[in-house]
């Protein structure tokens, strides 16, 4: 199996996604793509040519912070093998989860696409990084002044989440390791929500200036 992200978590690098595809064929591997941060609105895995795409449907999917869920997406065969595993582990919605769910896939592309246009304007797949970087040891204090974002570990959500990476999904890693891949203690991740935009930049210049 060769897995891929379609947009790297947490530095947002955009790999290169055809030859993937290729090299899968070529090799004869199953090509699986987690297309969480791009979200069916930006790209189409299966359509591209992987064999299976999955998401996290907390993330955007669900976008309302209240659901822990995830999907999978691929042909009849390979799903109904997924399906099998799942059906061992148990790992099924409960009705409730599943409205909710589905109420967030509603609105999914009105929540991605007004913060797409108005950061990079030139399409879904970016390559400019959604991450700030902080000097030194500033990432901690900025994430105690901020008063709109949340510091949480999620992302696509309504409201706007900020993290330090290092000392959240990143922790159990070895720090030369994080410092390897550019996950040092000064990276910090945010994901804007639907706030107005001025009153997000008037919070961060804020929280910015006092440090």
């Amino acid at each position: 199996m060769f897995l891929a992200e379609t947009i790297t978590n947490p530095l947002a690098r955009v790999g290169l996604l055809d030859e993937a595809v290729a090299f899968g064929r070529r090799e004869g591997l199953l090509t699986v793509i987690d297309n969480t941060f791009a979200t069916p609105v930006h790209f189409r895995p299966l359509s591209a040519g992987f064999d299976l795409c999955f998401h996290s449907a907390t993330k955007y999917l669900g976008g309302h912070s209240d659901v822990v869920a995830g999907c999978v997406m691929g042909s009849t065969g390979l799903v109904e093998r997924v399906r099998r595993a799942l059906n061992h582990f148990g790992g099924s919605l409960d009705p409730h989860t599943g409205f909710l769910l589905a109420r967030g896939v509603k609105t999914l592309a009105v929540r991605v696409q007004g913060p797409q246009r108005q950061r990079h304007g030139t399409g879904p797949l970016a390559r400019r990084p959604p991450c700030g970087r902080c000097r030194g040891r500033l990432a901690k204090p900025l994430l105690g002044r901020v008063r709109l974002a949340y510091p949480a570990v999620s992302l696509g959500c309504v409201e706007t989440l900020i993290i330090q990476r290092a000392v959240t999904a990143h922790d159990g890693m070895r720090p030369e390791d994080r410092e390897r891949l550019g996950i040092g203690p000064d990276l910090v991740r945010v994901s804007c929500g639907i706030e107005a935009a001025q009153d997000l930049i008037a919070d961060f210049s804020q929280a910015l200036a006092g440090l």
